[in-house]
């Protein structure tokens, strides 16, 4: 039943988005809104995100690690980074240019690794 409602549902909105890549530090973006003069710092968080598009469809945890910076310095001054972590796996696949390992969640028919 978890897998129908996955397959009909989170899949379709999955495949409607962009791969992300690494990015390079962005500085100066745009700010729609005031931060508190008292928020500094920087935002860390380590997510799992697809070096290259799946062989079927994915789930929202599978990918390679991806970490994403948001640094907020004074002046309402924001900048924005992401690396993927450079695994063994990873390594391999992009030496290949394809995806070779198995999904650690799954497949959208059910099939549980």
């Amino acid at each position: 039943m978890l897998d129908k409602t996955e397959s009909s549902l989170i899949v379709p909105m999955e495949h409607n988005h962009p791969l992300p890549k690494s990015t390079d530090p962005t500085n100066g973006l745009e700010v729609v809104v005031e931060i508190p003069s008292c928020l500094r710092g920087v935002y860390i968080r380590n997510g799992a995100n697809l070096m290259f598009p799946p062989l079927a469809g994915h789930h929202l945890f599978d990918g390679d690690g991806m970490i994403h910076a948001v640094k907020i310095g004074s002046d309402n001054r924001v900048s924005y980074s992401c690396r993927y972590t450079r695994t063994n796996r990873l390594v391999q696949e992009t030496k290949l240019r394809r995806p070779v390992f198995p999904k650690p969640i799954g497949d959208v028919h059910g099939t549980r690794a």
